[in-house]
């Protein structure tokens, strides 16, 4: 569709002068970005990549931007592109996962997997936060940073090998690892995900390997 039948596009400046326009209500379609004179065209960020999710937390969050109509940088910026969605060759996406051997048929975690009811292992994932990152820095992101057979041992885990830390929270999420074909995949039905969390099938699997006896 003509770009022009978007219902709304909000327009945002940035003290360093990045231009950017969220798409649909609070940008849940997706955002441009136009850096004025350093870009050479636009560029559109999918809802749902990571650098939309940035930009979504930068401006709705934390109010790092000032609100602009795209009437006032006429002259500044070149058109937007005429379709929307853009083309993919105006696309920012997120890095593909790389993969690992861990995931594979014949690891040790794959037969592993593939022993228990359903081949559905349940896995809990120990998340990391920078709450100072959040409040003041570039948002909310949750990283991975280790993964365990039970809940038990991934509270142990933050409990007895963290000193407490008054800016880092830990948070544990609960998914499946599951055995498909010839390699596993991630089961996250009915998890409690929240758009802050990151975390990948790799990192998972790299982490929770080493720890099956």
């Amino acid at each position: 569709m003509n770009v022009k039948l978007i219902t709304s596009i909000e327009w945002y400046r940035t003290d360093s002068d990045l231009i950017l326009g969220f798409c649909g209500k609070k940008g849940h379609i997706g955002v441009y970005r136009y850096w004025l004179n350093r870009s050479d065209d636009w560029e559109f960020c999918p809802a749902g990549t990571k650098v939309w999710d940035h930009y979504h937390q930068m401006v709705y969050w934390q109010g790092r931007a000032d609100s602009c109509t795209f009437e006032e940088l006429k002259g500044e910026v070149p058109p937007l592109p005429r379709e929307f969605p853009p083309p993919t060759s105006y696309h920012v996406t997120d890095p593909s996962e790389k993969g690992t051997p861990n995931a594979l048929a014949g690891s040790k975690l794959f037969v592993r997997v593939n022993s228990v009811p359903d081949k559905r292992l349940p896995v809990y994932v120990v998340l990391e936060e920078d709450r100072y990152e959040t409040v003041f820095g570039d948002g909310c992101f949750r990283n991975f940073e280790s993964a365990f057979l039970d809940r038990r041992s991934a509270e142990s885990h933050v409990e007895l090998d963290f000193e407490p830390n008054e800016f880092i929270a830990f948070h544990i999420r609960l998914v499946y690892l599951v055995a498909r074909d010839d390699q596993l995949v991630l089961d996250m039905n009915n998890a409690e995900i929240s758009p802050f969390d990151y975390f990948s099938l790799q990192q998972i699997c790299d982490d929770i390997a080493p720890k099956i006896a």
